[in-house]
């Protein structure tokens, strides 16, 4: 992974060129990054801190948040999928010129507390900040990004450098064949904001997010035999930058500060077979729990590819690749795991592209059904609704 790329107005560590106040899409940006409510709710999915056992429940916590923070008008930007995928380094924008709130609140959010308020912003900003820093970060050549929050990262072995406050997200770039975490990135979401204001709570989440210092062992699950050991030399290893973001509910966009320092460190070794290993065996444990004990089980098929999926709240149709999951629950010696997952992950996924089914690049999937939108369609006792989706 380069250093962080960011086309809006952003000069060294300075804010954007209209204050940090301002909407990313002053003046208007080219090719704005369009999002579908699949993508979406994918990456809200993907960013739990999911304690074994409790699993299922974050995931329905997670969706019926997102949904109530959000009122149905197509997250103000166009319902489909980019027709060409935005260069690296290409600002995120919405609705050019700013104006009427392209993400206003439901009347459930507009009607809690405060601190109600704050968690539903938190899930509808840490949503499309999960699916936007996959621009901005830009990995590539292999690479994918690998996002755990902080405390599952902890609670997976990874032991971090940490000032008193402690940020919400680290991503990692991980090439699957070479075991290759060329670096990371740390990211503080603060949900909403509403209009120029928002600058005081944007460059404190810049500064939580900075409280990072380094990491000196990488996720790894504990109980299967990680020996920890940490970096070469017991160093340390910085994020590669620091992000902070919000979700604008006055200009409707998505506002980003950038913390991004020159590397300056020596090239760090790959992660050996078994460490390999046990980073994939905690990455991916809350998704195999999950459908493997959820709901409505299904093997469902896109663009040639099995995955095993679960029918959950809000008719939202999670899944993970069935050679993912196959690799998971095989048996060999150190770095079995791993070399299955880099298998079925190499050739990416291949499917028809639309509004209501998104893959993620590390094989996990959430499908909705035509016409989805976060107010409508109640949790149902059967998949049927899916099989309105067209799937290859």
């Amino acid at each position: 992974m380069p250093n962080i790329h960011y086309g809006f107005p952003y000069v060294g560590g300075a804010a954007c060129a209209g204050g940090v106040g301002a909407p990313l899409n002053t003046p208007p940006m080219p090719n704005p990054v369009t999002l579908t409510w699949a993508q979406l709710m994918n990456a809200q999915l993907r960013l739990g801190v999911y304690p074994a056992g409790w699993i299922l429940d974050e995931i329905a916590w997670r969706i019926y948040s997102f949904c109530i923070a959000c009122a149905p008008v197509g997250v103000g930007m166009v319902p489909t999928v980019p027709a060409v995928v935005p260069a690296v380094g290409m600002a995120p924008g919405a609705a050019v010129g700013g104006g009427f709130a392209n993400l206003p609140p439901s009347p459930v959010a507009v009607g809690v507390d405060s601190t109600e308020k704050g968690q539903l912003g938190y899930h509808l900003g840490t949503a499309i900040g999960g699916a936007l820093i996959e621009y901005l970060a830009g990995a590539g050549g292999g690479s994918l990004l690998y996002p755990f929050h902080l405390t599952r990262a902890q609670a997976n072995g990874g032991v971090f450098v940490l000032g008193a406050q402690q940020p919400d997200i680290v991503i990692f770039d991980v090439h699957p064949a070479t075991l290759f975490v060329s670096n990371f990135v740390v990211w503080e979401n603060k949900g909403h904001a509403a209009g120029p204001a928002g600058a005081a709570p944007l460059l404190a989440a810049l500064l939580q997010a900075q409280s990072l210092a380094n990491m000196t062992n990488w996720p790894g699950n504990p109980h299967i035999g990680y020996a920890g050991g940490g970096l070469v030399g017991g160093a340390g290893m910085a994020p590669n930058a620091y992000l902070a973001s919000m979700v604008d509910s006055f200009f409707g966009n998505y506002r980003v500060q950038v913390h991004d320092p020159p590397s300056k460190r020596p090239p760090v070794p790959p992660m050996s077979p078994q460490s390999g290993d046990n980073f994939f065996a905690g990455y991916y444990s809350p998704y195999l729990e999950a459908v493997q004990s959820g709901p409505n089980q299904q093997s469902r098929q896109y663009g040639g590819r099995h995955f095993k999926t679960v029918g959950l709240a809000k008719d939202v149709r999670f899944g993970l690749d069935q050679e993912v999951v196959a690799a998971l629950r095989g048996h060999g010696g150190a770095g079995r795991v791993s070399s299955r997952i880099a298998q079925a992950l190499a050739g990416g996924y291949k499917y028809s592209a639309s509004e209501y089914l998104y893959i993620h690049p590390t094989g996990i999937s959430v499908e909705l059904p035509q016409g989805w939108l976060p107010n409508r369609n109640p949790l149902r006792s059967s998949g049927r609704a899916m099989r309105e989706v067209p799937f290859d």
